[in-house]
């Protein structure tokens, strides 16, 4: 009963916090002074979490993402830090989850429970009730002396106009902090306070994804299955044949991009011709788009035929090969995506989408490898997608910490892209205003943009206006120290 009390208590205060630290605030430091206190209210209520190691990786990224906040204070790593509160906030809930996305659908689903669970609670059903006897028990105990207190701070404001002075300002202030708003507004903030604060703390079994973990082991188990009737054949004939289709097909595509590779190399890699701006763009865009799908459709190919019992055929050897020569031609063909995407970057600058693609181009070498790993341990796709969820979500985590519109401002001022003149509108329009000081520190952009700085400027001053220390964060200190010192 004591621990019900207490897991009820720290929802209500959590939520009351959340509510005093980002009412009408932006993401900053508030991010930071949310977190570490539910963090540890989390394994404190919870300690059976402290001995799993996905939970604890999940905690350390999720501050980590809260610290990326008050330091880059980017839209990617906002949303990174939700995203990995929303999925640590599943994961708890059962101890056999290990799929990141299984714990992100099971937060979201919490989410609009908890209002009604806590109702639940309240009301006194079974679950997690609130005992109301030691609250009634403790009233009583605080409730004479706190009358006594209010008679004598009565007299004592009337005696000492010094004293009464100092009482009413501090309450002032108190009251300043922790009123809450009589609105419709103020009480559905408060409503999603409470929810983001009851999917961390109160746990909600949820059997259906454990159960699909149970049936989904790491490793692939051999299978009795009918393919004879695929061919009309024996079982062993019919797996024979099915592991010569494969081997025909990845030895033909092993060749046909064995030529494509090498067109690249010669082409792309080592002497590239000049192009005009619209076939460089046209040979970027449409020919990333179109190699990273032909890499896409490889892994398709390779899962399909890995899938069963093709892994345990005797003398399999050349079928794997032949895998594991597509696995690393298809990273080469990533490699000369990268590369095409480079000499964009150097003609025209960089830019989010430029930079979406390197990531993305990471993350697809991740997954060829984790592919790599999966044909050579006879692993299952669930393994696949387990790790290929656990990959992406570090890499994304870590990028998180870079202000990405201060790096491409910096790099499209540089002098370095062979453009004739840089694309000022996409620095002043096409960003944040995280790159407000790399634009007044510039004294060819401040000669020439004066108009779209001074824009840019009051944008960045009415955003901030209204904001208190709870939004700190340093991107925003460091525009003002910028404003300070350019005196513009």
């Amino acid at each position: 009963m004591k621990k019900n009390l207490v897991l009820n208590l720290s929802i209500w205060i959590g939520a009351i916090a959340f509510y005093f630290l980002f009412r009408r605030e932006a993401p900053g430091l508030n991010t930071l002074l949310f977190t570490l206190p539910a963090l540890t209210a989390l394994f404190a209520l919870h300690p059976e979490s402290r001995r799993r190691r996905s939970v604890l990786l999940l905690a350390a990224g999720t501050v980590f993402c809260a610290l990326t906040v008050v330091f880059a204070n980017t839209f990617y790593a906002k949303f990174m830090f939700w995203l990995s509160f929303f999925t640590l906030a599943g994961m708890v809930q059962q101890r056999e989850l290990r799929f990141l996305f299984f714990g992100l659908l099971l937060a979201m689903g919490n989410f609009f429970k908890v209002p009604f669970r806590l109702l639940k609670n309240i009301g006194g059903e079974q679950g997690l009730s609130l005992p109301l006897r030691p609250v009634l028990r403790y009233g009583k105990l605080v409730a004479l002396p706190c009358a006594v207190v209010f008679v004598f701070l009565q007299i004592y404001l009337s005696a000492n106009l010094k004293f009464a002075e100092i009482t009413f300002a501090l309450f002032d202030k108190f009251a300043g902090i922790f009123t809450l708003e009589y609105s419709l507004a103020g009480f559905f903030f408060f409503l999603l306070s409470l929810c983001l604060t009851g999917i961390l703390l109160l746990k909600n079994d949820a059997p259906r994804f454990a159960r699909i973990e149970e049936n989904h082991p790491n490793y692939l188990a051999r299978k009795r299955k009918k393919l004879a009737k695929l061919f009309g054949l024996p079982k062993i004939l019919a797996l024979k044949n099915e592991y010569q289709t494969a081997l025909i097909l990845l030895s033909m595509l092993n060749g046909l991009l064995l030529v494509v590779n090498l067109l690249d190399l010669r082409y792309v890699w080592w002497g590239a011709a000049p192009m005009t701006p619209q076939e460089l763009s046209l040979y970027v865009h449409e020919g990333t788009y179109l190699l990273i799908f032909s890499v896409l459709c490889a892994a398709a190919v390779l899962l399909w035929y890995f899938r069963g019992n093709i892994n345990f055929l005797p003398e399999n050897s050349p079928l794997k090969i032949a895998a594991y020569g597509w696995l690393m031609q298809n990273a080469i063909l990533a490699l000369s995506v990268g590369a095409r995407n480079w000499r964009y970057v150097s003609e025209y600058g960089l830019a989010h989408k430029r930079l979406g693609v390197f990531i993305f181009l990471l993350l697809l070498l991740v997954g060829l490898f984790l592919l790599f790993l999966k044909i050579r341990d006879t692993k299952s796709g669930f393994f696949l997608l387990r790790k290929n969820a656990w990959a992406a979500w570090a890499i994304l985590v870590i990028f998180s910490v870079v202000n990405w519109d201060v790096v491409i401002t910096k790099f499209n001022l540089s002098g370095y892209p062979n453009a004739a003149e840089v694309d000022y509108s996409y620095l002043d329009y096409g960003m944040s205003d995280k790159n407000l000081f790399v634009l007044l520190q510039d004294k060819n952009y401040r000669t020439h943009r004066a108009g779209s700085l001074e824009n840019k400027q009051k944008r960045f001053e009415r955003r901030t206006k209204k904001l208190s220390w709870k939004s700190w964060n340093y991107p925003d200190a460091r525009n003002c120290r910028a404003i300070r010192l350019s005196g513009y």
